[in-house]
């Protein structure tokens, strides 16, 4: 059909308010658990999309369109895309099946060396050993295709640009796909370094990133939408980690901590954005147990919790803020910005509202 046939044939459906259900299926290769696939639909010759659904564990869809041309994509993280053209009259269709393709290089178990740019299914999980490193380039995606954890005892080094990150992610759509985050175990992992790295979409015990008795560098990493029971973002213990220009944000943490949570650890965080994260009980951006929690020219905003402490919460600690900005939190008790117990504070030069 011409184009200005196209058009004319879909001014006639509009006006006409044909409504009708469309279904089908689409299938991940190799996979048993087909749910996650974006499909679109794109009215043709325009590229405004008419309306979009996620596939079930089954591969099924279904959704409710007027009639009319459409181009139909299907998306699904690193399988490969797929696109076809359908014609919807007044009654209801069923489409013909779709099949993805995996487009990335699987990985599993022990990890060393360098691997070149790309994107990675893991498919299992993987680990760096105490005595090997392992070098990530600028343009790597680590894609979570399972619940599966990256354990560090060895060094990582992801070296990312500002044009072209490092991701730890997943496909949020799908029913299973909630990966373990990254977790830097021992000191012998303490020479690991992120930069220009986003840490996405884990849901543990632990959130994006756990230390324990290690103590590794970030620099520009974004640490987002994670979540945990303690530590939704972050969670260290017997650690000091550096965080530089990093944004943690939209985390969420069950009992405390929904950006930061660190117990008897040191945490230092210069010119990071802490925002956004919540938690139900204590330090809705940032918790502080029995550990030494150092901020310069940090922002910490737009953080909240149910009881005490939407932007920070230290008990037995010390907590110190120079030049920072303390804003727009909130805690369902006490404590918007700041609530202390048995701490010290120190604010220096420092926006508190």
């Amino acid at each position: 059909m011409k184009p200005y046939l196209k058009i004319l044939f879909l001014l006639a459906c509009a006006q006409a308010g044909f409504a009708l259900t469309v279904d089908g299926y689409c299938y991940l290769e190799s996979e048993s658990d087909h749910s996650g696939t974006k499909v679109k639909f794109v009215e043709a010759g325009s590229s405004v999309a008419a309306d979009s659904v996620y596939t079930e564990p089954s591969g099924r869809f279904n959704l409710d369109l007027t009639a009319g041309l459409y181009d139909v994509e299907y998306t699904h993280g690193t399988f490969g895309d797929a696109i076809a053209s359908v014609q919807l009259h007044a009654t209801d269709t069923t489409l013909a099946p779709m099949a993805l393709r995996l487009s990335g290089r699987r990985l599993s178990g022990s990890l060393k060396g360098m691997l070149e740019p790309g994107v990675y299914r893991i498919v299992g999980n993987i680990t760096v050993g105490t005595d090997d490193t392992l070098r990530l380039l600028p343009g790597t995606t680590f894609f979570f295709a399972r619940a599966n954890v990256f354990t560090i005892r060895g060094t990582l080094l992801a070296d990312g640009t500002a044009k072209d990150s490092i991701f730890f992610t997943t496909n949020i759509h799908a029913r299973h796909r909630h990966w373990a985050g990254l977790r830097f175990m021992d000191s012998s992992s303490s020479g690991s370094r992120l930069a220009y790295c986003s840490v996405e979409y884990a849901k543990g015990r632990a959130g994006g990133l756990y230390c324990r008795n290690s103590s590794p560098t970030f620099a520009d990493c974004a640490i987002r939408h994670n979540s945990a029971q303690w530590g939704g973002g972050i969670l260290c213990a017997l650690s000091s980690p550096t965080f530089v220009h990093c944004i943690i944000s939209g985390n969420q943490a069950k009992y405390g901590g929904g950006g930061v949570y660190g117990r008897l650890s040191a945490l230092t965080f210069q010119n990071c954005t802490i925002a956004d994260n919540s938690t139900s009980f204590y330090g809705g951006g940032v918790y502080g147990r029995r550990s030494s929690l150092v901020f310069a020219d940090c922002t910490i905003a737009g953080n909240s919790t149910g009881w005490y402490g939407g932007g920070a919460f230290c008990s037995n600690s010390s907590l110190s803020f120079g030049a920072c900005t303390i804003i727009g939190n909130a805690a369902g008790h006490e404590g918007d910005g700041i609530y202390r117990s048995n701490s010290s504070l120190n604010l220096k030069g420092c926006t508190l509202q």
